[in-house]
């Protein structure tokens, strides 16, 4: 897979479609910084990129409300199309007394915003969870091409990989570094998902018994 490069600004990608729930609404630099502290500093290639352009795009509205437990999902580009039985499942089986304590994060990693696998399946997810995103369950957003300012064909092959097997693998530790950057900041804890899973009932009470063990193990005796 060879990342390509983002042709237009961010902001003209907001406007550029703004049937998929207003996104042109949506005003990033109301955000705060996602980015804190040093981390930057692992990440020389945006030492020159205006951090403003690494807010991520939301075409949904963002809750404020800080969760409990947030699960984040990365979207790449693939052959097949996957997020949408994910997410049905995962709404499904989810079990009503804990809705009100997590948030579900698409997070699209898609460098070049014009694929058409990228504006159908976002459409597909903003009209299929309507319901889901007005109750503040479900948020939809993606990577900003900014993050992707790098030169992939500087690294040198390892593990005896293919230079395209090296790309592959650096492009997913960018999509995942940005993601938990994000993820995190919105709930105590962080579960990351891939988009083709299918979940069974009341699988998320697990993580809340997880949750309760280690809060009582962090309480003093």
């Amino acid at each position: 897979m060879r990342v390509s490069a983002m042709t237009g600004s961010v902001d003209s990608i907001r406007q550029r479609d703004t049937s998929c729930h207003n996104e042109a609404s949506v005003n990033n630099s109301s955000i705060q910084s996602i980015f804190s502290g040093s981390l930057l500093d692992f990440l020389p290639h945006l030492a020159v990129v205006n951090k403003t352009t690494l807010e991520p795009i939301l075409f949904t509205k963002r809750n404020e409300t800080r969760r409990t437990v947030v699960f984040c999902i990365p979207v790449a580009e693939r052959e097949e199309i996957y997020i949408g039985k994910t997410l049905s499942s995962l709404f499904t089986n989810l079990g009503s007394s804990i809705r009100s304590k997590v948030l579900f994060v698409v997070m699209f990693a898609y460098p070049d915003m014009k694929k058409r696998s990228f504006v159908e399946t976002r459409s597909l997810i903003i009209s299929s969870f309507s319901n889901e995103i007005e109750e503040g369950l479900l948020e939809v957003a993606a990577i900003p091409p900014a993050w992707y300012n790098f030169n992939f064909d500087s690294v040198t092959p390892t593990f005896n990989d293919s230079l395209e097997r090296t790309r592959w693998r650096i492009k997913q530790s960018l999509d995942y570094i940005y993601i938990m950057t994000y993820g995190s900041k919105r709930a105590d804890y962080y579960l990351h998902l891939e988009d083709d899973i299918i979940s069974t009932f009341k699988y998320a009470l697990v993580s809340f018994f997880t949750v309760s063990v280690n809060s009582k193990k962090l309480k003093p005796s």
